[in-house]
Formats: C-alpha cells, sequence, structure tokens
C-alpha cells in the first residue's frame, strides 16, 4: 500500500512539474513569437530592397549578368556551378534561397534587439555594422560552398554598399520600429 502511495505521488509530481515546464515553453514561445515575427518582415524586407539594389547594379548597369545568372550564382552555393548554371530553373532556388538566408538574417537582427534594446537606439549606425557582418559572413559562406569569386574595386564597394545601408539599416530601422510598440 505504500508502495502504491509514494508511485502515485511521484507521478502526481512527475505530471505538476511537467505542466510547470509545459507553461514555461509556452511562455517563452510567446515571448518569442514577436521577434520571430519581426524579423521574418524585416528579412524581407532587407532581402527585397538588396536584390533589388544588386540587381540593378550588376544587371543593368554594369551588364555583368542577366537577371536569371543573378539568382543562379545563389543556386550554385547549394547546388554547385555547373548544375545551377546548366539550368536556368535554378534561378528558383537562388531566388528562394536568397529570401531564406535573408529570413535568418533579419531573425538574428530581432532576436539581439530583443535582448539589447539599445541596439536600435541608434538604427543607421546598427545596420550599417550589421550589414558589414552580414557581407563578411556571406563571403566566407561563398568560400567555404567554392563560389567565391574575388570582387574587383567597384564590385566590393557595390556590395558593401548594398549590405550595409540596402540590407542592414532597413532591417535595423524596421526592427526598431516594431519593437518598440
Amino acid at each position: 500500500m505504500l508502495k502504491k502511495s509514494l508511485g502515485s505521488l511521484a507521478a502526481t509530481r512527475s505530471a505538476t512539474a511537467a505542466g510547470v515546464e509545459g507553461r514555461e515553453m509556452q511562455e517563452r514561445v510567446a515571448a518569442l513569437r514577436p521577434v520571430l515575427v519581426t524579423g521574418t518582415i524585416a528579412g524581407l524586407i532587407g532581402g527585397a530592397i538588396l536584390a533589388a539594389y544588386l540587381i540593378l547594379i550588376t544587371v543593368f548597369v554594369e551588364h555583368t549578368t542577366g537577371l536569371a545568372g543573378f539568382f543562379q550564382f545563389i543556386a550554385a552555393g547549394l547546388v554547385g556551378r555547373a548544375t545551377a548554371f546548366g539550368n536556368p530553373n535554378f534561378a528558383w532556388l537562388g531566388l528562394a534561397a536568397h529570401f531564406a538566408t535573408s529570413i535568418a538574417w533579419g531573425i538574428g537582427f530581432a532576436y539581439v534587439a530583443s535582448r539589447r534594446p539599445t541596439v536600435t537606439d541608434r538604427p543607421f549606425a546598427a545596420g550599417i555594422m550589421y550589414g558589414f557582418i552580414v557581407y563578411v559572413a556571406m563571403q566566407l559562406m561563398e568560400l567555404a560552398a567554392n563560389i567565391f569569386v574575388a570582387p574587383g574595386a567597384l564590385t566590393f564597394y557595390n556590395e558593401l554598399v548594398a549590405h550595409t545601408l540596402f540590407f542592414g539599416v532597413p532591417i535595423a530601422y524596421f526592427t526598431g520600429k516594431r519593437l518598440r510598440r
């Protein structure tokens, strides 16, 4: 009889602990929801502005690639150069990869801003710094994926401007406005 009482007491404590842990997990998820939503939207905004600027420069001003080629290069990081450039349909994969990566970076910034609200006190400076970090990290990813091409001076300048002014700054401004509400 004593064993049954101890067993049911242990089961009750275990169920209570699981209920408390479950509630705590729900509260954590609820607290992260605004960060995930804000980061996703910020990433989509920054990704769209970044792509628009880089397409304008590389496709229409410098004429170094076509529109499909622009996104095929991104896809090449996932499937290799020969595969990506061998089929123009891989441009769609590159487009999806670009926005998935942009969303991930947006969520990363929103998470940091939610933990350190002072990050968005100066959104321009924070955006420039974050864009620089993103640029360096993406260059390292290109290197790891064996698709890195050493940029010339003008390309380096345009990519740096794209990632800082047209990616990092919009993400910082949007995140700051949205998380302060």
